[in-house]
């Protein structure tokens, strides 16, 4: 499935510095979403995991535009054990995104991941499907 996000209704995205159980840390980014409930006036807004190529720092508050084709919904799959010591299987799904424009102020720049290509074929297998999603967020969600 590839996901893109629009110029004109960017995305937020979220810096989070987490802690492994060996204490050591890492950077966690989440994009951020908003929209207008059913038959109000109100909003409610959410978040999910997006992962960038190593080495890619964005401050919190950052907004990206993706281009058509530049990211897609993945995921890893683990272990964990139920109350009776069982393995369960479980998901965590995250949008991967090899290419993006920051937007902003400024002239926008472009971000390209440099990556294997191979490492996309081998662990999202849904990749080819040929579905698009476009992300949209209210902007008064960015302000």
């Amino acid at each position: 499935m590839n996901i893109y996000v629009d110029f004109e209704k960017p995305v937020k995205i979220f810096r989070n510095e987490k802690t492994k159980l060996d204490g050591t840390t890492y950077i966690q980014y989440n994009a951020g979403l908003n929209k207008k409930k059913v038959n109000s006036d109100e909003y409610e807004s959410a978040s999910f995991p997006i992962e960038f190529a190593q080495g890619t720092d964005l401050p919190s508050g950052t907004k990206i535009a993706i281009e058509k084709g530049d990211a897609w919904l993945s995921f890893y799959k683990y272990k964990v054990k139920d109350q009776n010591g069982n393995d369960v299987n479980r998901n965590n799904f995250f949008v991967k995104c090899k290419k993006f424009t920051i937007v902003g102020e400024n002239k926008p720049q472009v971000v390209q991941d440099t990556y294997q290509e191979m490492t996309v074929k081998i662990d999202d297998v849904f990749r080819d499907f040929g579905d698009t999603v476009q992300i949209e967020s209210d902007n008064s969600f960015l302000d």
